[in-house]
């Protein structure tokens, strides 16, 4: 569930499902159609992006494998919808993303397309991140870095 807040600082208006977010990320200026509502709640529906938060083609997102369905990664940012892996694990096979996601826990997904005809973008597994033996605290700096597309070197 999100919710879209208004330019005039009006009550925010809450998109209730996947499908009422549209293809809109966290932080995008959308038009959003309000349904229903009352004094102390709206709920409504992105109808567009007027303007994107960033350059989907650049971003990159921490993401752990959906156990449900393993062709799907789920971002540590719960703000972010799954990613589709297109060309990624499947039982029993061994395509790209197969043997290495068995072992990981955490991957860099980077967007790759969002089609009309679906219901979540299409990405793809730029690397792992397999946990650290250098220390707990040292790894989260650098995944915590990575997310927020912080640049510089990560300490060791």
């Amino acid at each position: 569930m999100g919710e879209a807040t208004p330019h005039d600082g009006g009550l925010p208006i809450l998109l209730s499902n996947r499908k009422s977010q549209g293809r809109a990320f966290d932080g995008d200026e959308v038009v959003v159609k309000i349904h229903h509502g009352n004094k102390k709640e709206r709920f409504g529906s992105v109808e567009g992006i007027t303007k994107r938060d960033f350059n989907l083609k650049e971003k990159k997102f921490i993401c752990r494998k959906d156990e449900a369905n393993p062709q799907y990664m789920i971002p540590v940012d719960e703000r972010v919808t799954k990613f589709y892996i297109k060309d990624g694990y499947r039982q029993g096979g061994s395509k790209q993303g197969g043997l290495h996601r068995e072992k990981a826990k955490l991957f860099v997904v980077q967007y790759v397309k969002w089609s009309q005809y679906h219901w979540n973008p299409q990405g793809k597994t730029v690397k792992n991140r397999n946990n650290s033996t250098k220390g707990i605290s040292n790894d989260g700096i650098s995944l915590i870095k990575e997310m927020c597309d912080i640049p510089g070197p990560t300490l060791s």
